[in-house]
């Protein structure tokens, strides 16, 4: 049976991190870090080395080397730095991968650092490492992102929220069952699995009211989804999807429940990403296990 064509879930989009009409300084920083553009539309360039010829940023945006956690991952050769704020303030003198000396950096060495291609000490960064030019006001917004990052959506010390989407009969009793078992058994490294609705009619949907409220009164960080409801259904590429076909008849918490399975795989995957969770670390930590997952990783 063929699918309807699903309406434009736009505003669901917006709360899950995309361009959005009026954003804060993080969420401006965030979208220059991940993307390399600015959501003024001003311009920003990159260039590899100093005399480098300038490319849109998107070519070359901070995530490509830095990864999402700003940790970097060593490739092609080149070891890239780690920028989380923690690494970068260290007070005392770092010998970074290229075997360079460096002091703390500060704000301004920051800016310095993303403009001009030199570290706190002096030392003129890798080629490998873009010289940035934008505004003021974006070169502002992106240090703030990079020294002030915004929590992880759906992740506190307590919990980790889970949102449903599809699904009907019994999928939540199943759901709801299989996380009080984990609880039980201290969670997620004491974290607890906290199973939020976002929609429950069976077929497709149809309707972004009821997503869009669940998603701005409780951000998931991550989705189990039902294909029948929203199989065809693009979702940001830096939220974790795991699916699951629905079935009729399976009792509340029969182990051989798609919602259930796919739950079982959500939780493997949640405890080998380890204790800070990020959408990166789930992702990756999924596809090691073997299950297909809508997210980026890198």
């Amino acid at each position: 049976m063929a699918e309807r064509a699903l309406p434009s879930l736009a505003p669901v989009m917006l709360l899950l991190g995309c361009t959005p009409p009026i954003a804060g300084v993080g969420e401006r920083g965030q979208h220059i870090f991940l993307r390399g553009e600015s959501l003024s539309g001003g311009e920003v360039v990159a260039a590899v080395s100093a005399n480098g010829v300038a490319v849109p940023a998107s070519v070359l945006p901070c995530v490509g080397c830095h990864g999402r956690n700003g940790k970097g991952r060593p490739e092609g050769g080149v070891a890239p730095a780690d920028i989380t704020w923690s690494a970068l303030t260290r007070p005392y003198a770092i010998t970074t991968p290229s075997g360079r000396k460096r002091p703390a950096y500060t704000e301004e060495l920051l800016r310095r650092a993303i403009t001009e291609g030199v570290d706190p000490a002096g030392n003129v960064l890798l080629d490998a490492m873009p010289r940035y030019r934008m505004s003021s006001e974006d070169l502002a917004d992106l240090v703030a992102f990079i020294t002030q990052p915004p929590a992880t959506p759906g992740v506190t010390s307590a919990r980790v929220v889970v949102g449903l989407v599809g699904g009907g009969g019994d999928t939540e009793d199943v759901l709801r069952a299989y996380f009080a078992e984990v609880n039980a058994g201290g969670g997620i490294y004491r974290r607890h699995l906290e199973l939020v609705v976002l929609h429950t009619a069976k077929g497709a949907v149809t309707e972004s009211a009821q997503l869009e409220h669940g998603f701005r009164s409780q951000p998931p960080f991550a989705l189990l989804v039902d294909t029948a409801c929203a199989g065809s259904m693009d979702w940001p590429a830096d939220l974790v999807v795991v699916r699951f076909a629905d079935v009729h008849g399976a009792s509340p918490g029969a182990l051989n429940h798609p919602a259930a399975a796919a739950a079982r795989a959500l939780v493997q995957g949640l405890r080998r990403a380890g204790r800070d969770l990020t959408s990166e670390s789930l992702a990756h930590a999924l596809t090691s296990l073997g299950r297909r997952v809508n997210a980026s990783g890198d």
